[in-house]
């Protein structure tokens, strides 16, 4: 059984520990991640009215060491460029800000990498015999850059800096611009 939750209910990142797929995921070091997995497809051949089933190996490999990431947006200053940044800002400083809904803190719901769950496999009950099935966070799978620790530039044909950017877009909240 792989159990992504510690004993206080919480997701665990994996990818420092070693999970196996049948035996298979090696690590090379300490740098990287090893994984040879096996593909089944079938090809029909027309001319012939044949089918052929066909193996294909695949090894799969992923450096640990997550690199730092630039983003560069062009039109930094419109709408979504301010937004963008004022979202990774507000998780990196943990803020909270009212709104006529009450209070709300940053998060990263919609985030694909932060959110998001992969199928993984398949747990067996032994009293009932039944399959369960095993999600796990994408971001605890394999290693990926933080949102927090990205590295935010670009630019804009307006001169506006990001403050007023923000105040001008009306796409958030006033308490949390200011």
């Amino acid at each position: 059984m792989i159990s992504n939750l510690n004993h206080k209910g919480r997701f665990i990142n994996l990818v420092n520990q070693p999970l196996g797929i049948n035996g298979q995921m090696k690590s090379s070091g300490a740098n990287v991640i090893r994984n040879k997995f096996q593909e089944r497809f079938t090809i029909f051949d027309k001319s012939e009215n044949k089918f052929q089933n066909v193996l294909k190996e695949h090894t799969i490999e992923v450096e640990r060491r997550v690199p730092k990431l630039g983003v560069m947006l062009v039109g930094l200053g419109g709408n979504n460029g301010s937004t963008f940044t004022a979202g990774i800002l507000a998780n990196k400083k943990k803020l909270s800000w009212e709104t006529k809904n009450g209070t709300v803190s940053a998060n990263f719901y919609g985030s694909f990498t932060q959110c998001s769950t992969a199928h993984v496999g398949f747990e067996h009950s032994d009293k009932t015999g039944e399959l369960k099935d095993v999600f796990m966070p994408i971001n605890s799978i394999l290693p990926m850059v933080d949102p927090v620790e990205f590295e935010i530039g670009g630019w804009d044909i307006s001169k506006t800096n990001l403050y007023d950017a923000c105040k001008r877009a009306h796409v958030l909240e006033p308490d949390l611009v200011e």
